[in-house]
């Protein structure tokens, strides 16, 4: 019965969408070096506009943001969305999917055509290839600053530490990146990069697997051979990109327990610990 109540109190909370009652203004706090990216449809968009507060009132600077639709119609996603001091578009996965179709690059298409999570990747694809970004699930808060190297024309991409090896193995064998499965497991929830990422080697091979054979975490596996590529070793540790899954059902903050991590990523804890903490920043704690 406890549990269920909890349940259904934070459902009421994310469906309130107490985001919007932050006051966010333009101030004078210098403009981020890099965008901030999202992947967002008409069913995330709270958790959007929560994590927009939680970098509001976390940074020392503030970012432009750009938002990639699953589909959605952006006057959909424009309707519900807090208001925001700096830039802010929204594109959809097609306008994103047409500036490589241009280019003779259908199979990057015909993934995201297929694949909820190709749109996600046609996405952080196209906006690297224009400017660095940082990319963000939305069921991201944040508690502090992230310190991020300036790229300066550096092909990267940058993921944050998972728990296990959340991978499409039949995608690790076809490539023959096995390797992956030899370095620290990493999730495509938080990546910085920027650049030409089909400077990858082994990338018409690739976009033809997944435009061919998409399956579960293609996307995610697809990153994490980037980042073993680009940079390899180089991630966002635990103790900057937090993620847990033991705390459903306790009332403590994250950030008080780990106090020095930047954000915490709340994978399949989104809807109970990511309005608890959500609360709590709210509340200024």
């Amino acid at each position: 019965m406890k549990k269920t109540l909890y349940l259904k109190a934070y459902a009421l909370v994310c469906k309130l969408n107490l985001a919007r009652l932050s006051k966010i203004k333009k101030d004078n706090r210098p403009v981020s070096p890099f965008k901030l990216v999202f992947f967002c449809g008409k069913t995330g968009i709270e958790y959007l506009n929560a994590s927009l507060v939680s970098v509001y009132k976390s940074w020392n600077n503030v970012p432009e943001v750009i938002i990639i639709t699953d589909g959605t119609p952006a006057e959909i996603i424009q309707q519900k969305l807090i208001q925001w001091p700096q830039p802010l578009t929204i594109h959809t996965w097609q306008h994103c999917g047409e500036y490589f179709k241009q280019q003779g690059k259908n199979d990057l298409y015909e993934y995201a055509a297929k694949d909820i999570w190709g749109k996600k990747f046609i996405g952080i694809c196209y906006c690297a290839e224009q400017f660095p970004i940082l990319y963000s699930d939305t069921d991201i808060l944040w508690f502090n600053t992230p310190v991020l190297e300036n790229l300066d024309g550096i092909t990267k991409v940058k993921m944050c530490q998972d728990v296990d090896h959340h991978y499409s193995l039949p995608l690790v064998e076809a490539m023959q990146q096995q390797k992956v499965l030899q370095h620290v497991p990493l999730n495509a929830g938080l990546i910085y990069a920027g650049g030409h990422l089909e400077s990858f080697p082994q990338w018409q091979a690739l976009t033809h697997y997944l435009a061919e054979k998409p399956d579960h975490r293609t996307e995610q596996t697809s990153f994490a051979v980037l980042n073993n590529y680009f940079n390899p070793g180089d991630y966002f540790k635990q103790e900057e990109i937090f993620i847990d899954v033991e705390d459903m059902y306790s009332m403590k903050y994250t950030k008080k327990k780990h106090p020095a991590i930047w954000a915490r990523h709340y994978v399949n804890l989104k809807n109970t610990s990511f309005w608890r903490d959500f609360i709590y920043l709210l509340r200024g704690k």
